[in-house]
């Protein structure tokens, strides 16, 4: 009975670290996500419009995956990062696309009151299969030119992660021959 109230103190503790833990947000490279494919295959979505596009028509030296929907504010706070980053190197090799989890009208209206410079594909049961669970919104990955997936991030937290995304993207860029 004298320990109860240290096991009720440190069950409360447990659960705030938990939850902490998962509002912090993650970074992870392959290693320590199991439960990821080391290799995207080659698949197809369709685009906005409803066109067939295979991921290995990308001609990139690196991409940048990332899978959002319109609804989520992070997926949202995350966009003008992934235009600065496609602009800035996409002349060096990155393709960064965006796999929306969502309706295509909402999506449409998204990239036109965005004005997004790189594409979107709408998902599909196929986005599981190819990169594993997706348990958080936006999570976004970084492929080498041959599909090997270097680095996972769930969930979008400012700078910390724009800057370790594209401290990523300048790695898998300059190592691309590798």
């Amino acid at each position: 009975m004298g320990n109860r109230p240290l096991f009720t103190c440190c069950r409360v503790a447990g659960a705030f670290l938990a939850v902490a833990a998962l509002t912090i947000g993650s970074y992870r490279s392959v290693a320590a996500a199991p439960h990821r494919p080391q290799t995207v295959s080659d698949f197809t979505l369709s685009d906005v419009n409803g066109k067939p596009v295979k991921f290995s028509s990308l001609s990139a030296k690196a991409v940048v995956v990332d899978i959002w929907a319109t609804w989520c504010p992070p997926c949202e706070a995350e966009v003008p990062h992934l235009m600065a980053l496609q602009k800035k190197y996409q002349s060096q090799g990155l393709q960064v696309v965006g796999i929306a989890l969502d309706d295509v009208p909402l999506v449409q209206a998204f990239i036109q009151k965005n004005s997004l410079n790189y594409p979107v594909w709408m998902g599909s049961p196929t986005v599981e299969k190819v990169f594993g669970h997706i348990a958080e919104m936006p999570t976004t990955f970084v492929l080498d030119g041959r599909g090997h997936i270097r680095h996972v991030y769930e969930g979008y937290y400012g700078d910390k992660t724009t800057a370790a995304l594209e401290s990523d993207v300048q790695a898998v860029l300059g190592g691309a021959s590798q």
